[in-house]
């Protein structure tokens, strides 16, 4: 059995920017990195090396309407690729809502519309992967309609995870048979190439102001 890594972390802000999700397809291409790799390095190399690899991002306090730590998606990764190659002039960001850098002598500059901050830019690069996915489900501003599988199947999981007053960086949760256990949740899309998108959070009505990293 192939082996199973599951990054988990909180997102305090959901504003199709990251995850980017457009075309039925989902991209993490800033956020979550880190000036040693972060989140997105590690999770990449996890791939490559033939791991199953999911991301869980969970719905942070700042974000929740009123319970915190549900799922705003879960996303097998099926895809990754470098961030030089995604942002290039024929790359596959053009006219995706993460499109915010450009390829400059092999450099990735930061464009105009970019809205992080100089630090956050030195994570997003750090991060030097994108992650994508076209296997996934997303709840949006439905977060807690459903997806609640996932918490009562790994309870001692999320109740450590409620223990804690706050919740930076990642965890990575190692359980081989999550690929088997995710198929048996009726939201879950079965096959590579399918998604499920419940509601995308309406940027007037439902988005936490500012982007954090």
């Amino acid at each position: 059995m192939k082996q199973t890594a599951v990054y988990i972390y909180v997102m305090t802000n959901d504003s199709g920017f990251a995850p980017c999700i457009q075309n039925n397809w989902l991209t993490l291409a800033c956020c979550k990195g880190g000036i040693k790799g972060g989140m997105r390095k590690s999770a990449a190399k996890e791939f490559q090396a033939g791991k199953n690899v999911y991301l869980l991002g969970l719905c942070g306090k700042t974000l929740a309407r009123e319970t915190a730590y549900l799922p705003v998606y879960l996303a097998k990764v099926d895809e990754v690729i470098d961030m030089i190659d995604y942002y290039a002039d024929d790359g596959r960001a053009a006219g995706r809502q993460d499109n915010v850098y450009r390829v400059e002598n092999g450099e990735l500059i930061a464009k105009a519309n970019n809205p992080h901050s100089d630090y956050c830019r030195a994570k997003d690069l750090g991060g030097q992967y994108v992650l994508c996915s076209h296997q996934f489900t997303y709840w949006g501003n439905k977060c807690g309609t459903s997806g609640t599988e996932i918490e009562q199947e790994y309870s001692e999981l999320f109740a450590s995870i409620r223990k804690r007053n706050s919740f930076r960086g990642h965890i990575v949760f190692r359980e081989n048979h999550f690929i088997e256990t995710a198929k048996t949740w009726s939201w879950f899309p079965k096959q590579t190439k399918h998604c499920n998108v419940i509601s995308k959070r309406s940027i007037k009505g439902d988005l936490i102001s500012g982007r954090k990293c």
